[in-house]
């Protein structure tokens, strides 16, 4: 893995967090503006030190979304999963012991 994609991923635990943060306050961020805004808040820069934008989050997704699912890292930062595409069962609540 290169750095850039380390970055990325350490980029989309921080988005979870973010978010799930701001549903248990009672917020709610409402697009990727917000989350944009709130990631630049908290000191999280793209791999150039830059703020992020929507479009690059967005963009950032997109990337990760090409990924192979049963390569795919977000799986195990995500309380839903996707079951894979071939199951055709769709969202499935992870349960916890």
């Amino acid at each position: 893995m290169n750095k850039n994609q380390e970055h990325s991923q350490q980029v989309f635990i921080r988005m979870v967090e973010t978010l799930t943060s701001s549903v248990m306050r009672g917020e709610g961020l409402v697009d990727l503006d917000e989350l944009a805004d709130a990631l630049t808040q908290q000191g999280v820069f793209n791999y150039y030190g830059q703020p992020y934008t929507a479009g690059a989050l967005h963009k950032m997704i997109q990337r990760m979304d090409k990924v192979e699912e049963d390569l795919d890292f977000r799986q195990q930062h995500l309380p839903m999963y996707l079951q894979l595409k071939d199951n055709d069962i769709g969202l499935q609540t992870l349960t916890h012991p």
